[in-house]
Order: C-alpha cells, then sequence, then structure tokens
C-alpha cells in the first residue's frame, strides 16, 4: 500500500516562494538605502592576541598598557566620524611579521575586518 501525502505540496511550494521573495526584497531595500552606502569596511593586521578583546570584547590575558594601546587604536580608525565601530572578523594573518598597522612589535598576527555604520547595531539588522 502506498502512503498518502496529506499536506499539500503546492502550499508548501508557495510559501517558501513567498519567503525566499520576502527576503530578496529585504536585501534589495538594504542595497538601495542610503545607509548601505555610508558603510565602510576596512581591514587591518593587527598582533594575534588582541583578537579575542576586538571580536567578543574580552579582555582576559591582556595588559592595562595593551588595552590602552587597543583603545587607542580604535581611536585612530575611527578618527572624527560619528559612527560605529564594529569588527566583523578575524582571519589568520602571518604566523609572524616584523611590525603590524597597530603598533611595530614583531610577533603572530591576525587579520581584522571592521565595519564603521552609521547607527549602532545596525549590520546586525541586516
Amino acid at each position: 500500500m502506498k502512503p498518502t501525502i496529506t499536506t499539500d505540496i503546492s502550499s508548501q511550494l508557495a510559501e517558501l516562494a513567498a519567503r525566499a521573495e520576502a527576503r530578496d526584497l529585504r536585501q534589495r531595500e538594504f542595497d538601495y538605502s542610503p545607509l548601505a552606502h555610508k558603510i565602510e569596511i576596512v581591514e587591518y593586521t593587527v598582533p594575534a592576541h588582541w583578537a579575542n578583546r576586538l571580536l567578543h570584547g574580552e579582555c582576559e590575558g591582556l595588559t592595562s598598557d595593551e588595552l590602552n594601546e587597543i583603545h587607542s587604536f580604535l581611536k585612530r580608525i575611527k578618527g572624527d566620524r560619528k559612527y560605529f565601530l564594529d569588527c566583523a572578523a578575524i582571519t589568520e594573518g602571518d604566523a609572524f611579521a616584523w611590525h603590524n598597522d597597530a603598533n611595530n612589535v614583531g610577533g603572530p598576527t591576525c587579520i581584522a575586518t571592521f565595519y564603521l555604520s552609521p547607527r549602532k547595531g545596525y549590520l546586525a539588522q541586516v
């Protein structure tokens, strides 16, 4: 005996198509919004031991001098712009580099990708 399908496949397909269309519409609205063109994406090579602080905000294992250095570096990135700075990603960099974008101290590095956005948390809403 063949099993019978109790749900209507065509209604499920229509619902999936409607969801995909809504998602595409939200993406198009973002692509054409004035804020989308104000977001800057920048990458910097930074010391590898800064990764946890930049991405998650954790200070564990960092000295007060290192925290001050990170704070100064972030202020330098932001400059005088009234934007919010979010670290979006950390990727592996060189195993060892003689210098980096934050300071002239040699050591292991990583690449930090930052978003500068006009509103706090705006990138999380997209």
